[in-house]
């Protein structure tokens, strides 16, 4: 454990969920190396259909290990800031899998996490002062002779 109270993986999990990745394969994906019959893609339809798949499947896996409160919070999070609701859900599923979670997760764990994330993206403020020099006022005289 470090000083924050997090874990390697815990770590590891947080950098993931603030890149966009959740560890999660991807709902209804084809396996690597399986083609469609007609030989192409899938069409823009098989598409939509397995995105919304897929949040289907996360929104019940969230409902699943969040307490009712602690959902609240993250759809409120979600109104304000769509991208850091995205992140903090990502963690928790990432969290979920691994079994890192012990039970659902409550409201004030959620607000823990947040604050984490919150922590993490936080970059120095870099201060640039700069002193002037001070002249003497010798030179100014020096026209005066």
């Amino acid at each position: 454990m470090s000083e924050n109270g997090m874990n390697v993986w815990e770590k590891r999990a947080m950098k993931r969920a603030q890149e966009g990745q959740s560890g999660l394969p991807p709902v209804g994906a084809p396996a690597p190396g399986q083609m469609n019959g007609a030989g192409g893609g899938p069409s823009a339809e098989e598409k939509a259909a397995q995105q919304r798949a897929q949040e289907e499947q996360r929104r019940i896996f969230l409902k699943q290990i969040l307490t009712p409160q602690a959902a609240e919070r993250l759809a409120n999070i979600a109104l304000v800031k769509p991208d850091k609701a995205r992140q903090l859900e990502n963690y928790l599923l990432s969290a979920a899998q691994t079994g890192r979670l012990g039970g659902q997760v409550s409201e004030e764990q959620l607000k823990s996490m947040l604050s984490q994330f919150t922590e993490a993206e936080r970059k120095p403020k870099v201060t640039v002062s700069r002193r002037r020099m001070n002249f003497d006022d010798d030179e100014e005289d020096e026209d005066d002779w």
